[in-house]
């Protein structure tokens, strides 16, 4: 996760946490520092489906939220 958020072109800068559904809050680290990109959001999704990744590095956490996901050619993480 560290090497993705430290990867010059994603525009990674802070967010607010994620808002889980509640059966999912508990597995969020508590007081976590979360980044998210517009750009990597892009280039994972492709622009096919919405989708938004949030990444706490320090905390080795990724969350993401999207709909109808699909795999889009060139879209590794790195």
């Amino acid at each position: 996760m560290k090497a993705i958020v430290r990867t010059p072109g994603y525009g990674f800068a802070g967010v607010a946490a994620p808002l889980p559904p509640a059966p999912l809050a508990k597995f969020l680290p508590m007081d976590a520092a979360w980044v998210a990109g517009t750009d990597y959001n892009a280039h994972i999704t492709g622009s096919h489906y919405s989708g938004e990744f949030r990444f706490a590095a320090e905390a080795d956490c990724v969350y993401f939220d999207t709909i109808n996901p699909t795999i889009v050619d060139g879209s590794q993480p790195l």
